[in-house]
């Protein structure tokens, strides 16, 4: 278990709730007609022109479903890259405080078998679509055939967490005795075949095209082959998956010798739609510019996934070896204009999440990326339904400080982070977040925190 209660008690301070309530003190940013910006610790642990709002989306999802998908760089890409400890943490955090997770990420057409829930394979694929700027971030596209056989997307819905053995709690068992709907995702091109399925249901967790008992199968009809773009999507059976077995599989692939563009598989609790869930688009180097100049096209493919009710920007890190705040904090804007026409909804949340300390920068690199915390806050506060978290300043209150002490047991190589790292600040994250529900709008001042977001700040169950 992670215990910060003697960092805390050394800095003063008795208890996470009193940290948190201490950085929410309010600090207006400088103006940005200044080209400069409050530093991290001089701006809030939070920030938005509304936080009510956002307080009353982490209360919807006690009782529906709340989708948001996540962009950033290595340090939030899955599977197989830096966030493959903090995604999963991110998504295990609100399934603490919800107690359910309503549905598994998309699983994308690729050999994994450390997400959050999930594992796969892409096994007979005679084409896999990687890049291209009508695909987001780490978005694989896998075109299968009925000459494939019995291979094609392999999509694992994992139970218990053991592919995550860091989030894996006794006795957990999500989905366990509940109906699960499938989502089967697709890309149009003319000529496509429908997708053939079939669902199998496995007693463990290995990944298996030929094991498991059939519960059911068919052949989608969503008219892939009679538009040259985009993506249509059909859920599919409602399948039990019974309370002792493991795992559930998908394999998804062309119906015909043509093949299909088969774009992923999502599992959704048909039974209880409470909770969060993320979904990370993000890949490693990654700045903000890079990401709009590279998947301009991407709109279609955001709106396949969604519809998400916020997105998660999680940048800053490499921006920070390239440009000022000022350019930042542009960057930023552009980003949240360009989520909002894909989603065809000018008020769609957004939440802009700092990076913590890093090492490696020269003099001039850090006075802008110590500035880069503020340019969020600047940004939220000129903009509707945005929240700026300041994770600077949550994680230097547990001692996450470049040349500190405590600096190497969060990251790993100087930027990325361990496993405590990813840990630790997805912790700190979802309880500064959640803090919302229970505070007011409240303008210059000390925020008072509620008795409820003091118990659920105060939470040190995480298993390591």
């Amino acid at each position: 278990m992670i215990d910060h209660s003697n960092l805390f008690r050394k800095k003063g301070l008795h208890a996470l709730p009193i940290l948190i309530v201490a950085l929410m003190s309010c600090v207006c940013c400088c103006s940005t007609a200044t080209a400069q910006y409050s530093t991290w610790m001089n701006v809030p642990a939070l920030e938005s022109a509304n936080k009510a709002y956002f307080g009353n989306l982490f209360l919807q999802a006690h009782t529906s479903t709340v989708r948001m998908a996540m962009f950033g760089d290595s340090q939030e890409t899955v599977p197989g890259a830096g966030g493959t400890v903090y995604i999963p943490s991110l998504n295990l955090e609100f399934n603490r405080i919800y107690g359910n997770t309503p549905e598994s990420s998309v699983a994308f057409a690729r050999s994994y078998s450390n997400e959050w829930l999930l594992a796969g394979s892409n096994a007979g694929a005679s084409l896999v679509f990687t890049s291209g700027s009508d695909l987001l971030p780490s978005q694989w596209v896998g075109r299968f055939s009925s000459s494939a056989g019995e291979l094609g997307l392999l999509a694992q819905l994992n139970t218990t967490a053991e592919n995550t053995p860091f989030a894996n709690r006794p006795g957990f068992r999500e989905f366990a005795g509940n109906n699960v709907t499938v989502q089967i995702i697709g890309r149009n091109w003319i000529g496509s075949s429908e997708i053939a399925w079939r669902v199998n249901l496995q007693p463990g967790d290995s990944l298996n095209y030929y094991g498991g008992t059939n519960i059911g199968s068919g052949v989608t009809s969503m008219g892939l082959g009679n538009s040259a773009s985009g993506y249509s999507s059909q859920t599919v059976g409602t399948f039990s998956l019974g309370a002792t077995n493991d795992s559930m599989q998908v394999i998804a692939r062309g119906s015909g010798i043509t093949g299909a563009d088969v774009a992923g598989v999502r599992f959704i609790n048909a039974d209880n739609p409470a909770g969060l869930a993320i979904q990370s688009f993000s890949a490693g180097g990654y700045t903000v510019s890079q990401f709009l100049n590279q998947h301009a096209d991407a709109g279609d493919a955001f709106r396949a996934f969604g519809d998400y009710d916020a997105v998660m920007v999680h940048f800053g890190v490499n921006d920070t070896a390239a440009i000022t705040a000022l350019q930042f904090a542009s960057d930023l804007q552009n980003l949240i204009d360009r989520m909002r026409t894909w989603a065809s909804n000018p008020d769609l949340a957004i939440i802009l999440m700092s990076d913590p300390d890093r090492e490696g920068l020269t003099a001039s690199q850090r006075t802008q990326f110590d500035m880069f915390p503020g340019a969020a806050a600047a940004v939220a506060l000129a903009n509707s339904n945005v929240l700026a978290v300041n994770s600077r300043r949550l994680a230097d209150g547990i001692g996450w400080t470049a040349g500190g002490p405590l600096f190497t047991n969060y990251v790993s190589d100087g930027v990325h982070y361990t496993t405590l790292g990813g840990q630790s600040l997805a912790e700190l994250e979802v309880t500064a977040m959640y803090s919302l529900t229970s505070i007011p709008e409240a303008g210059c001042g000390l925020v008072l925190l509620m008795a409820g977001t003091a118990v659920a700040l105060s939470r040190r169950r995480r298993i390591v």
